[in-house]
């Protein structure tokens, strides 16, 4: 499953959250990770993503990862305009 995957590369000294689901995610194509780097904390910390939302898509969550963080990255500027943010998800999905 998903966690057991999550959990056996936690146990590789250096591995944690974040490289674990990005090697999940990438490599053995598991697309209910959600890898959670500075960018995507930023959302989830100014509540423009929610742990709901990641929920809603759980089978999808690793492309609606990617989707975000490019999103992010592309528009830095634009943390503080959340109305902007949830228009913009809004018509992606």
């Amino acid at each position: 499953t998903h966690d057991e995957k999550i959990k056996k590369l936690q146990e590789i000294r250096g591995v944690g959250p974040k490289v674990a689901n990005c090697i999940a995610l990438f490599a053995l194509n598991d697309l209910e990770c959600f890898p959670v780097d500075v960018w995507i904390e930023r959302l989830l910390n100014e509540k423009v993503i929610t742990e709901r939302d990641i929920a809603q898509y759980k089978n999808c969550a690793g492309y609606l990862n990617q989707i975000i963080y490019f999103y992010a990255i592309m528009h830095k500027d634009e943390f503080t305009k959340k109305e902007a943010w949830y228009l913009w998800l809004l018509n992606k999905f």
